[in-house]
């Protein structure tokens, strides 16, 4: 994973560190509770919260996106317009709900064996095994406090103890 607390101090802009780690991630796991977020005020024409312009720039680079939404009653309005767009059948991304810790750890880990066979599928006279490849991931990150960089970028807006238990699961 991919947390700005992860990264060390960097001489570069917030916003260039955030975009370049995310062009080297393989996937983006975008998490959207009841809040919209961080809006810099400057350099920012369109008003965009970080997780927004995060996950414009992943569609913009073909990086997959797995959205998760929060059910939530108090959504604030700016969130409720970005899961909208997230959310539209034509444009948006075919996404999951979830409401408690326990069903985001099992969404978000069926979508990353669904993303991992259909990856890495295929023909049938190869010797290649998906339940290997999901074994070798599992036994090289189990050890790790986070999946290592480059291998998921979360973009999330929840309390940070959320992923730390969706780690404990996956």
């Amino acid at each position: 994973t991919i947390l700005a607390e992860e990264i060390p101090s960097i001489d570069q802009n917030s916003k260039r560190v955030c975009l370049d780690t995310l062009r080297t991630s393989d996937f983006v796991i975008l998490l959207l509770g009841p809040s919209y977020g961080y809006v810099p005020t400057e350099q920012n024409v369109e008003e965009l919260s970080v997780t927004h312009m995060e996950y414009k720039h992943a569609r913009e680079n073909n990086i997959p996106v797995f959205a998760f939404i929060q059910k939530n009653d108090s959504i604030d309005s700016l969130q409720q317009s970005f899961i909208r767009e997230v959310s539209d059948f034509n444009n948006g991304l075919f996404r999951r709900e979830w409401e408690t810790e326990k069903e985001l750890c099992t969404e978000v880990r069926k979508t990353l064996v669904y993303w991992l066979a259909n990856k890495y599928r295929m023909d049938k006279s190869s010797s290649f095994s998906i339940k290997d490849k999901i074994k070798e991931l599992y036994e090289n990150y189990s050890e790790l406090k986070y999946f290592p960089v480059n291998v998921i970028h979360k973009i999330e807006q929840n309390d940070g103890k959320v992923f730390e238990n969706l780690n404990k699961i996956i």
